[in-house]
């Protein structure tokens, strides 16, 4: 803990059972503290009481890839309980959101972000927001205390982006870098935004395309990171390259990746997997699908290097796709994926009941 405002001289801290001394030689002072148990601890100072407390949290991380079907939407929720919905999926599915939402007893998001305005990331969140009578302003709604999103939603000319720009406030466009830090050791940071990385500056092509403009965050848990992609392109089928520059960027690997794009060619190229070098990827990925998403390549590409599991029934379900075939350490139909950790350095992953840890 830091502690200031102390006069030059030996004090006494007081916090629960424990005694502490401080030598006071600056304006402010860092206090190694024994481990407590979670709560609010008041401190005082040679046995005078003071207005200073602090909280002690249980570092536990919570995040969790809800089965939209076709469609993203990931909840992280912190350790002092800060919440965060990255993506809403498409229109038809508030539902499953709403429930998850529930069993965290969630009724005011911290932040929202939108990745991107495709519909199948951001095509639930008006339903969403209105609530269940479907009346903006009424008792029942989502409230939200802050949004981001990647720029372009000021410019698009979808319905649902007309409704998002009347119900999405106060929103924001976050720059490279912008972070938040709270408490338990949880970090979000933004690490490619509008096509542009730390390591490159986004090229003409990448701002003219939805998908290479994807908000990506790497989240951490004292140290424990994961990455979440948006529908954020590699460089398949024409796409442009961002994956490539974000990978020089990060500093090294990650423990579990939320895949690009939902596993599409255009996503997951080999400067990517190999930068990362995940224990755990996720792709989301419904039955519902027109794409043949996952593609069976970027199945195998990733398999090849950590266990996968795919949200929903994770099956090519529509006439054309050809039936996928899952190697070895990949386990499809999983519904919701849940991960969550304790500590910063396991934790475990819950799929269709299964319990793996990495």
């Amino acid at each position: 803990m830091i502690i200031s405002g102390l006069e030059a001289g030996v004090h006494t801290l007081q916090i629960a059972d424990h005694d502490l001394l401080v030598t006071a030689t600056a304006v402010a002072h860092q206090v190694q503290i024994p481990a407590l148990a979670p709560g609010e601890y008041p401190v005082r100072v040679d046995g005078a009481a003071t207005d200073a407390a602090f909280d002690v949290y249980a570092a536990q991380l919570r995040v969790e890839l809800i089965d939209v079907g076709q469609g993203d939407a990931t909840l992280i929720v912190a350790p002092d309980g800060y919440s965060v919905l990255i993506d809403a999926g498409a229109e038809g599915h508030e539902a499953a959101i709403r429930e998850r939402l529930a069993a965290y007893g969630i009724e005011t998001l911290d932040l929202v972000v939108m990745t991107h305005h495709d519909a199948d990331h951001i095509g639930g969140f008006p339903a969403l927001i209105v609530g269940a009578d479907g009346i903006a302003g009424s008792a029942d709604d989502l409230r939200v205390k802050a949004w981001w999103h990647d720029g372009a939603l000021e410019d698009c000319a979808t319905q649902t982006c007309a409704a998002l720009r009347q119900l999405a406030r106060p929103r924001l466009v976050p720059q490279l870098s912008t972070s938040i830090v709270r408490p338990g050791g949880f970090s979000l940071r933004v690490v490619a935004i509008a096509g542009s990385t730390e390591a490159a500056p986004a090229s003409p092509a990448a701002l003219t395309d939805p998908n290479a403009r994807s908000l990506v965050l790497l989240i951490s848990l004292n140290g424990h990171r994961g990455l979440v992609l948006g529908d954020l392109t590699g460089g398949g089928l024409g796409s442009a390259d961002i994956e490539t520059p974000l990978a020089a960027s990060l500093g090294g690997a990650v423990a579990w990746v939320r895949v690009g794009h939902h596993g599409s060619r255009t996503s997951s190229n080999r400067n990517l997997v190999a930068a990362t070098a995940p224990r755990l990827v996720l792709i989301s990925a419904g039955s519902d699908n027109a794409y043949c998403h996952p593609a069976q390549e970027i199945i195998d590409r990733w398999a090849a290097v950590a266990q996968v599991l795919v949200t929903g029934t994770g099956q090519s379900g529509s006439p054309g796709c050809a039936a996928s075939v899952w190697p070895d350490g990949v386990r499809p139909s999983c519904g919701t994926i849940s991960l969550s950790s304790a500590d910063g350095v396991r934790a475990t992953a819950r799929c269709s009941g299964q319990t793996i840890d990495f």
